[in-house]
């Protein structure tokens, strides 16, 4: 199988590939209802609450737990969320065992890179979008099989991270779409 920054083509998508200016705005939609659970490594779960937090704008009465773990793929693999968000691919054993177990890969969309310099300038950025200086990204693991629709609510939540104001929340994180996401994308297709 041909891999994209060794990562297995199938297993993830770079799927936001959009500066924030050209982001659609969220429009709420009705009849949303449900639970969300999110595992997150602790150094994402800043960029989780505030999703969480946003979504929650739109949808006060639906619960998204958001809950701190070191091995996000084990809980992920176990059921025990509908999300993981995480700086490290899940290992091809990983993969495997979630497969074993739920009989299907999970989703997974490269959202953002890390930038690693404190105080860059727009120049650096920009440099960092066409030339990443970390290889440090964002993934959103979803647990779905392929063929399933999401439920409503994780449907509501996606559209969330990959709108005008979820992508504000990585800029403000030190996060950033470079390049690079976009060319894995022409990969993909």
């Amino acid at each position: 199988m041909e891999k994209i920054n060794n990562l297995p083509k199938q297993t993830c998508l770079p799927i936001c590939i959009i500066q924030p200016p050209l982001c659609p705005e969220y429009q709420a939609v009705q009849g949303i209802y449900g639970n969300l659970s999110t595992q997150v490594e602790p150094k994402t779960a800043n960029v989780m609450k505030l999703w969480r937090d946003k979504f929650n704008e739109f949808y006060p009465n639906i619960p998204v737990q958001v809950q701190e773990n070191a091995s996000v793929s084990s809980a992920l693999k176990e059921g025990m969320s509908n999300f993981a968000l995480t700086t490290k691919p899940m290992s091809d054993n990983e993969i495997e065992a979630f497969e074993k177990t739920s009989g299907y890969k999970p989703t997974c969309i490269r959202v953002a890179a890390k930038v690693q310099q404190s105080g860059a300038t727009a120049a650096t950025q920009e440099k960092f979008i066409s030339e990443p200086l970390s290889e440090e990204f964002l993934y959103l693991y979803v647990n779905k099989e392929s063929t399933k629709l999401l439920s409503p609510a994780e449907d509501e939540f996606i559209k969330i991270i990959l709108s005008k104001d979820g992508q504000e929340i990585l800029e403000q994180e030190g996060y950033i779409i470079p390049d690079v996401i976009m060319e894995d994308l022409k990969k993909v297709k």
